[in-house]
């Protein structure tokens, strides 16, 4: 059975740490630790068991300890652990699967809204049903401890604290302290939040432009899988990357931050608040600073994501940063610095010049129809790679079918006519862009959709086919059919109006013209034939 002090001294291990104040009693332990520039206070708590009588006596876990150390925590805005050991051995506490002495356990809770003593027994309950796991995040739903919101079981095996490390590094626990709102899927697996990075080539500016619906954002997904974070999902996010959407609204302050006013304590643990005016900053001063953090420097990737740039002046968006974008081709770094006494103060935290170092990728998104709204200038341009998203390139699954993919039937006359997505776009796109003498709309690619412009749901027929009908029809009589002056038209020629266009689609009547019919048939032909 592993001891109270052992597991203190197996956490101080892996943070390579020598030193820590322990109480005579053994009961409790204080850690601190810098990582990635930050203090972080690890508390680390024996459990206490009373009604070893009871079929399932209790594990509590005294807060008055906690409440002390997480209030000096938020003061000085540091992150801060509570991890818990259960040295009782497994027949006291009436287990038959495992031993708790084997595991330590993350408490996050508000702990102003804790009482002074809760029974934890539910969190090692899940674990008696589930022997196998080493690391698990539970959520709400996983144990009844009702004052603890979520917590998290590493086991002590060879390798140490399963997913340990990671989860110091990157998880806080700041928002849950603060009784601030925390979506459940925090809770889930702590390597989904904290994947490590590994910084493999150096930072450049690029913007991916295309069509909508192209899978722009699923290329930049791929080159940040491919440039450091091997498994970087967008839905999961990653620390190490940062995503926001121009508009043209959107300024230089949105950018960098701004000076606002701040409520701040009077005095060091007082509640009596003051008025202040300080720098809040936003999404390029944000992902600067990580660049620059210690451990990530010269290890780590981060990636900063502007979609839609053509929708606000980026000009003025980077404003006097503009100078930051020429970048060494050898090194990746800014070639010039400039001075901002804001951003340097904040990043660095004296007044000196700062530049784009060489672990910052800068990565934009460009929509080709939008590229009138503000058009960018060829100095502007210049400091970016530019890759095109082909229009016409089918993204498949690991079977090799289509991804994004729906039929539907329509009626015309006593005949049926099947469409298929991923063949209707690009015999779309054909259409749109053919010159007229050749029987098209003789229209520019900026016109064109791509595989993603529309998103389905699997197995919805109901959904899909108002998707067609819907922003499909939508933006092809709009869009397409009312700026064309071409002689051949994409619709029939007895369909006057978009209403009328509109209830034949919603009868399931054909309202293409046959002339894209047969646009639709060459390339149909021509899949069956190369075996798309």
């Amino acid at each position: 059975m592993r001891t109270f002090i052992d597991a203190v001294n197996q956490i101080k291990s892996e943070l390579n740490i020598v030193e820590d104040t322990t109480n005579q009693a053994n009961n409790w332990a204080k850690i601190t630790v810098q990582i990635l520039n930050e203090n972080v206070n690890i508390l680390v708590l024996k459990s206490t068991v009373t009604g070893t009588d009871r079929a399932k006596p209790q594990i509590r876990v005294f807060t008055e300890k906690i409440l002390q150390e997480v209030n000096e925590s938020l003061n000085n805005n540091e992150r801060f652990f509570c991890f818990v050991h259960c040295s009782h051995d497994e027949t006291t506490l009436k287990f038959n699967h495992i031993k708790p002495s084997d595991y330590i356990v993350s408490l996050e809770s508000d702990w102003s809204s804790a009482g002074g003593r809760i029974d934890i027994r539910s969190v090692y309950d899940f674990l008696e049903e589930h022997p196998e796991v080493h690391f698990k995040k539970l959520n709400k739903t996983e144990h009844s401890t009702k004052s603890i919101l979520q917590a998290a079981i590493f086991k002590n095996t060879d390798n140490g604290f399963e997913y340990f490390e990671p989860y110091i590094s990157f998880f806080d626990s700041r928002l849950i302290s603060r009784d601030e709102t925390v979506p459940d899927d925090l809770a889930d697996e702590v390597t989904e939040q904290v994947e490590q990075a590994t910084l493999t080539n150096y930072g450049i500016n690029k913007i991916y432009f295309g069509a909508p619906g192209t899978g722009k954002s699923f290329s930049i997904q791929k080159f940040i899988r491919e440039n450091g974070i091997p498994n970087f999902d967008e839905k999961k996010g990653h620390p190490n990357v940062f995503r926001t959407t121009l508009h043209p609204e959107f300024s230089y302050y949105d950018f960098v931050g701004q000076v606002m006013p701040v409520v701040t304590p009077i005095s060091e643990g007082s509640i009596e608040t003051k008025i202040e005016y300080g720098f809040v900053p936003t999404i390029f001063t944000k992902a600067l600073e990580r660049a620059f953090l210690d451990g990530v420097k010269d290890h780590q990737p981060v990636f900063l994501i502007l979609e839609e740039m053509s929708r606000a002046n980026v000009a003025a968006v980077f404003g006097d940063l503009f100078q930051l974008l020429d970048r060494d081709v050898v090194t990746g770094e800014s070639e010039y610095r400039i001075n901002n006494d804001l951003i340097s103060n904040y990043v660095f935290k004296e007044d000196r010049q700062i530049f784009i170092p060489k672990n910052l990728f800068i990565i934009g998104t460009v929509n080709t129809n939008d590229q009138n709204v503000f058009v960018m200038d060829t100095a502007f341009k210049r400091r970016f790679e530019f890759e095109y998203v082909n229009a016409n390139t089918i993204v498949y699954d690991e079977s090799g079918q289509p991804l994004n993919n729906f039929s539907f039937t329509l009626k015309d006359k006593d005949n049926e006519i099947t469409l298929n997505w991923a063949t209707l776009y690009r015999s779309l796109n054909t259409f749109i862009t053919k010159k007229e003498e050749n029987g098209g709309l003789g229209l520019k690619e900026d016109k064109q959709l791509g595989q993603f412009f529309i998103k389905f749901r699997e197995a919805d027929a109901e959904y899909n086919f108002n998707q067609i009908k819907g922003k499909l029809l939508q933006y092809l009589y709009e869009d397409i059919e009312t700026v064309s002056y071409s002689s051949t038209s994409l619709f029939k020629s007895d369909i006057s109006s978009f209403g009328e266009t509109y209830i034949k689609i919603s009868a399931y009547q054909n309202i293409f013209s046959n002339e894209f019919l047969n646009t639709y048939q060459i390339i149909e032909t021509n899949d069956l034939m190369e075996g798309k």
